[in-house]
Parts: structure tokens; C-alpha cells; sequence
């Protein structure tokens, strides 16, 4: 277990050496939790504030949310190249897990809904916040970046989801 956390510490690092180097001065960024699969891809969520360059794709916000801090969700390849990035915008995101067949589950908080685009379409069907308030979702998706499903969470009053694991039949649990 120590060598495991041990390479996933340098992984960490090199990712972030690497990817510092391409940001522009007005920006920041950050990795907020980092997951490896069992083919060593590595897995992280993020938060940016003005953009963020990922590979060829470099994510901004909106001139309206200057100071807002908006998410994403990316995967590098084990030898840390870029694999895919989605950008969750101002959905924030708590928290994620790797089941055994390289599964991600990624859970998100929101105040309104704004489509989301994955590999195999633009998910837009959540469910509308309303009273100001905050509702959860739990994403689904394949190591491609492909949707599989979602979990909302909602009701009176705010949701979040913080923290969630994976049993060993792939149940989720908040």
C-alpha cells in the first residue's frame, strides 16, 4: 500500500509540474482528488478559475462568472498524456471512485441545470433545482468519457453529496 500511495504521490506531482507549465498567469487551477484504474490511467477532478489547458483544449468560463470557480473531470493516460476532459462548469464536484471494471462514478452538486457533454452526447436531463436551492447527482461513465447514467439526488431543501463509496457489487452508497 505505502508503494502504491508512494506512486500515485509522484504521479500527482508530475501531473502538476506538467500541467502548470501550460496555464496562463491569470488562471487557477487545480486537482482536487486523483483516482488510478487498473490499467494505470489517472483520473482527476479539478477546479479552474478563468481557464484552464488540457492537451488542445483549453476550457474557459463564461465573462459573466469571473469569479466563479468551475469544475471538470480528466483522464491521463498512464504514461500522463491527455486522454479527455469534461467540463462541469459551475456544477461542483465532490467526489469520485473507480469501481473494478474501471467505472467512474463522480458525484456533483448544482444550482441550475446546464447541459453536460460526454463521448456519446449532451446529457440535459437532470432534474431542475428550484427555491434556490441545491440538488446532487452521481454520473456514471466509462473510461472513454462515455455516459452511462445518473443518480439525482433532490428534494426539499439543499442536496450534497460529499462523500460516497462503491461496495464490491457496485451499489453505490451516500
Amino acid at each position: 500500500l505505502n508503494n502504491r500511495m508512494e506512486k500515485l504521490y509522484n504521479k500527482e506531482q508530475d501531473l502538476i509540474k506538467n500541467n502548470n507549465q501550460n496555464q496562463n498567469s491569470n488562471s487557477i487551477n487545480s486537482f482536487t482528488n486523483i483516482k488510478i484504474d487498473s490499467q494505470n490511467n489517472i483520473y482527476c477532478l479539478g477546479t479552474y478559475i478563468n481557464s484552464f489547458a488540457y492537451g488542445s483544449t483549453v476550457l474557459e468560463q463564461p465573462p459573466s462568472d469571473v469569479f466563479s470557480i468551475n469544475h471538470f473531470v480528466c483522464k491521463f493516460l498512464a504514461d500522463h498524456t491527455e486522454s479527455w476532459i469534461i467540463d462541469m462548469s459551475n456544477y461542483t464536484v465532490t467526489d469520485m471512485h473507480i469501481d473494478a471494471s474501471d467505472t467512474v462514478y463522480f458525484a456533483t452538486t448544482y444550482s441550475e441545470t446546464i447541459p453536460i457533454e460526454f463521448n456519446n452526447g449532451l446529457i440535459n436531463n437532470l432534474p431542475s433545482v428550484t427555491d434556490f436551492a441545491n440538488d446532487s447527482a452521481i454520473f456514471k461513465i466509462d473510461s472513454n468519457k462515455n455516459y452511462i447514467s445518473s443518480f439525482p439526488l433532490y428534494g426539499d431543501g439543499d442536496q450534497s453529496v460529499s462523500k460516497f463509496t462503491i461496495s464490491s457489487i457496485n451499489s453505490i452508497r451516500v
